[in-house]
């Protein structure tokens, strides 16, 4: 058996069972905790990369004018804030997944409208255990591009799936990456028709391919259809399944359970209704339906139904999304878990009268739950907040809601650049206090002007700058930034 079947097959098999069903004897931590500032901020990811600590991914907007960056959160087993940290540039940018590498770093995958070929490419962000980006990468042509998922390789690369408006058949298609450890593209390939498909979730299969979930216009039976996809180690097509009950249906999460089949999280909306239904289906390993269940959730908003599901130690399944108990100007943060058939054990719902929503779920070490998404107190979604949630096994938090607050910088400052020496893409951060005219530029050692970075008016805020010198031969470089009086140069190594 090669390395990547006993990968897959220890992860579909339930491995890790015995492991951490040992840790189950220590005491149960509940909590629930919202970060951010004044502004938009929402949280797609959260992982237990350890037995004490969580790491949250999402996007942060400073300043509310909806514009945006990524934002990782390291925290403590309680909750409280390790460190933080802000990627992204002059447009929007976002983080849908987090994932812990081998290394102990993290990778994050999502969209980014600030960097890239296009309006919007896929952003492949890798950083330290610190959170410190070790690279990034873009992938996509001249149009919209974005990815919704990445999952780590036994060999060290990356698969990336999300959609593509830049290559394929016309319209959006399936986008499928894969990278080597480096972000480098090893090959890449789309599905799709002349309509719209999307990509949301990818596993690496027994088999050493890939399985992906998503939604399909183009070979729907109705309007819309959830969609799985079969790819071989490299990328090709080996089948495609679509799953209709109707109406209007789409898969946003698929895991491989014990028995070596699927389970798939989605949402299914009855032909002439305009309500959502969490929609939960068994497959075997040839994607051949072995039951189906829907869950009322009654959410006519974005982002409708189940959008996270993961099978629990005790062979069940726990599903994550969102319920609109109240009408259309309200919504929760929803848990539903089930028995191995997909019958309701329990079901609870988290938030206050606003709108809260519910993105991932992950059964921790001690057999409670994290769940991340966003706290909101108005419908329009103008406003909000990362929401972490930490339950115990019955999917009950106690103790009050709390918040962690971060406010704009106070200072004017310039950081060193990282990595440091580099080659050839390094990152450089800055703070601004309040509305500046900000000019960063880059010199060679004799003082001569290299390029210009930024030179125009940006509001206060934490700023990233990624800089390309690809173009230039190895040697000492000097970055200046110039911020109303505030003036700092620092200087940098470029080894090639």
């Amino acid at each position: 058996m090669d390395s990547i079947q006993k990968f897959t097959r220890l992860l579909a098999a339930g491995f890790v069972i015995a492991l951490f069903m040992s840790l189950s004897i220590f005491a149960q931590i509940s909590f629930q905790r919202t970060y951010g500032g004044p502004a938009f901020d929402m949280a797609f990811s959260a992982r237990q990369p350890s037995d004490i600590d969580y790491i949250l991914a999402g996007i942060v907007d400073f300043l509310g004018e909806g514009s945006g960056d990524v934002w990782l959160i390291k925290t403590d087993s309680l909750g409280d804030t390790l460190w933080t940290r802000v990627y992204g540039g002059s447009g929007v940018d976002n983080a849908k997944c987090v994932h812990q590498t081998l290394d102990g770093g993290y990778i994050m995958a999502g969209e980014t409208g600030s960097y890239g070929a296009g309006s919007y490419d896929v952003w492949l962000i890798k950083t330290d255990s610190m959170g410190d980006s070790v690279w990034t990468r873009t992938y996509g042509g001249s149009d919209g591009d974005g990815g919704y998922c990445v999952q780590q390789t036994p060999d060290g690369g990356y698969i990336i799936c999300g959609h593509t408006s830049s290559y394929g058949a016309g319209g959006s298609d399936l986008y499928l990456i894969r990278t080597d450890s480096m972000g480098l593209v090893l090959w890449d390939t789309t599905c799709g028709g002349g309509g719209e498909e999307r990509g949301y979730w990818v596993q690496q299969t027994l088999d050493g391919g890939y399985i992906i979930v998503g939604k399909t216009s183009s070979f729907a039976c109705d309007l819309q259809d959830l969609w799985l996809v079969k790819s071989d180690s490299v990328g090709n097509t080996l089948w495609t399944k679509t799953y209709d009950r109707g109406g209007k249906e789409g898969g946003r999460c698929i895991q491989l359970t014990f028995d070596g089949g699927y389970i798939v999280a989605g949402y299914t909306v009855p032909s002439g209704d305009s309500v959502y239904n969490i929609w939960l289906l068994k497959m075997d390993s040839s994607g051949d339906t072995l039951w189906t269940r829907t869950y009322l959730n009654n959410l006519p908003i974005s982002g409708p139904g189940a959008v996270s599901v993961q099978q629990t130690w005790d062979g069940g399944y726990i599903i994550a999304g969102s319920v609109d108990p109240l009408g259309p100007d309200s919504a929760d943060v929803y848990l539903i878990k089930t028995d191995s058939l997909g019958y309701v054990v329990w079901e609870r719902s988290y938030g206050d009268s606003g709108v809260d929503c519910g993105f991932s779920v992950q059964q921790t070490s001690d057999s409670g739950y994290v769940v991340a998404g966003m706290y909101s107190g108005a419908f329009d979604m103008s406003s909000g907040d990362v929401y972490l949630i930490k339950t115990d096994t019955q999917g009950i938090v106690t103790g009050v809601k709390e918040q962690d607050t971060f406010d704009l910088p106070k200072n004017f400052s310039l950081s060193q650049n990282y990595p440091n020496p580099f080659n050839p893409v390094t990152e450089i951060r800055y703070t601004l206090p309040r509305d500046s005219y900000v000019k960063l530029e880059v010199y060679n050692i004799v003082g001569q002007k290299v390029t210009s970075l930024v030179d125009g008016k940006q509001k206060a805020g934490y700023k990233t700058v990624w800089w390309d010198a690809g173009y230039l031969s190895s040697g000492i470089y000097f970055y200046r930034l110039q911020a109303g009086d505030f003036v700092q140069t620092k200087k940098m190594v470029l080894l090639r």
